[in-house]
């Protein structure tokens, strides 16, 4: 015949304190490191200028927003073609300039192209 086990009702009393104690100062210094975190950072922490002109140099660098992408787009690509479309100088202390880029394909097509030997 097996004998039947069960669970004892008498739990140890100190047993159960200590565990309680354990719990609580864990949970103390857990506080402690947070409060002293915190601590920390707020030490670190840069306070905002007051005067309008330090608060303008305080925008991050970071990528803007564009409040009309439609237009800046339309912008870019007009400046673009306006650019491949006119004369101009591209660095006028070394001499070079750019041309329209119609007039540089047909210079180009009359020219011709080099050889892997440089011989036209």
């Amino acid at each position: 015949m097996t004998r039947r086990r069960y669970q004892p009702d008498d739990t140890s009393l100190r047993f159960a304190g200590a565990g309680l104690a354990l719990m609580l100062s864990l949970a103390a210094i857990a506080a402690a490191v947070a409060a002293g975190l915190r601590s920390a950072s707020d030490a670190t922490l840069v306070r905002a200028p007051a005067s309008a002109l330090e608060r303008t140099r305080l925008v991050p660098q970071g990528p803007r927003l564009e409040a009309d992408p439609r237009g800046d787009r339309l912008a870019l690509e007009a400046d673009a073609r306006r650019r491949l479309e006119s004369y101009g100088w591209t660095d006028r202390a070394k001499g070079l300039a750019h041309i329209p880029i119609e007039r540089a394909m047909a210079l180009q097509a009359e020219r011709g192209w080099r050889d892997a030997e440089g011989a036209r």
